[in-house]
């Protein structure tokens, strides 16, 4: 994000339709499920936005990119209140918020000083980020800059004509308002276009690596529980001082009914689909001899995270999120880290 000679006018763009964006404040009458698409002129990707702060707490427009990044919305929409940390950490968007001068790094602080520009008061600092899930938000491309500032410009297309006919954004699960952009002699005009949905497979569970699991092929199942839990840590950490901090997942599992913790992991977002299932199986393996009849968890999207998993082992997965060990887990992972 550093500001060139080459990217200047990139940055620039970008700020002042941010700014356009925030003074025109569309959540004032938008909600963040009134979804339309704008199209990237360059990849023909579709971002699907919606603006935040009905509600006067978090002012942003979020845009979420393709199927992918959709998928994290409905995932935001299915599991938010269930686990809201670590639905959050799963988002898979751009962000443009508006902030106070004290929530912006340095780098940002040092940007729009450089671009000429003086922001006062509350909510009123621009700042962009890309959400990757596992991973801490992290300062925006030049590509992504050039789109996002394409997204905000037709967001406030969209935002006043529908404060005019709030019926156009009756976003459902089969259709989309998309911004779709047509080159011309006289450069990029927009239109309006009502496309599919693209088809969104939502579904977080972890696909069971049929060489992990022939491991445990001898193991019995016996009667009984543990506890496990599975969340994402509270706090970032990072490979070293230039790399992108991410947060790793923190895996607990505890005897039942003892709630002796028997083993702990953390995993990389990256690697976590066959690292996880590896050090479970080696659980199994060689501290419980044995493959549990259940496993108690704490919330929905642990459950969701493990359900393949359990089903390819025959185990029944339980919810007990009043369990006091899991608090317990918790605390000591907040002091460890």
């Amino acid at each position: 994000m550093k500001i060139t000679k080459e990217n200047r006018q990139i940055w620039a763009d970008l700020y002042r339709a941010a700014e356009m964006f925030r003074d025109l404040k569309p959540w004032e009458w938008l909600y963040d499920s009134d979804l339309f698409g704008v199209q990237d002129p360059v990849t023909g990707k579709i971002g699907y936005c919606c603006a935040l702060g009905n509600l006067g707490e978090h002012m942003a427009l979020n845009v979420y990119m393709g199927p992918e990044g959709l998928s994290s919305y409905y995932e935001m929409l299915e599991f938010g209140e269930d686990d809201p940390m670590m639905a959050g950490l799963r988002q898979n968007c751009l962000v443009v918020s508006f902030e106070n001068r004290d929530f912006l790094s340095e780098d940002d602080r040092k940007q729009i000083k450089e671009l000429g520009l003086k922001y006062r008061g509350a909510n009123q600092w621009v700042m962009a980020r890309e959400y990757a899930p596992g991973w801490f938000p992290w300062y925006i491309s030049d590509e992504q800059a050039v789109y996002l500032t394409h997204a905000l410009r037709q967001s406030v297309d969209v935002a006043l004509r529908a404060e005019d006919n709030p019926d156009m954004l009756q976003f459902d699960e089969e259709n989309v308002l998309v911004r779709v952009p047509k080159q011309t002699a006289e450069g990029l005009i927009w239109e309006d276009k009502i496309m599919d949905v693209p088809e969104i497979d939502f579904d977080i569970a972890l696909k069971p690596n049929p060489a992990v699991w022939a491991r445990t092929k001898k193991l019995k199942q016996e009667k009984g529980a543990m506890l496990m839990s599975l969340s994402y840590a509270p706090g970032p950490v990072r490979d070293d001082t230039k790399s992108r901090p991410f947060f790793p997942v923190m895996a607990f599992i505890l005897a039942h009914p003892s709630k002796m913790i028997v083993a702990h992991e953390m995993f990389r977002p990256d690697d976590i689909e066959l690292q996880l299932q590896n050090w479970l199986a080696d659980v199994f393996i060689n501290s419980f001899k044995a493959i549990p009849k259940q496993i108690v968890l704490p919330n929905g999207f642990a459950a969701a995270l493990l359900e393949d998993i359990a089903e390819e082992l025959d185990i029944e997965l339980l919810l007990n999120p009043d369990e006091p060990a899991f608090e317990e887990v918790l605390e000591m992972m907040f002091r460890f880290l």
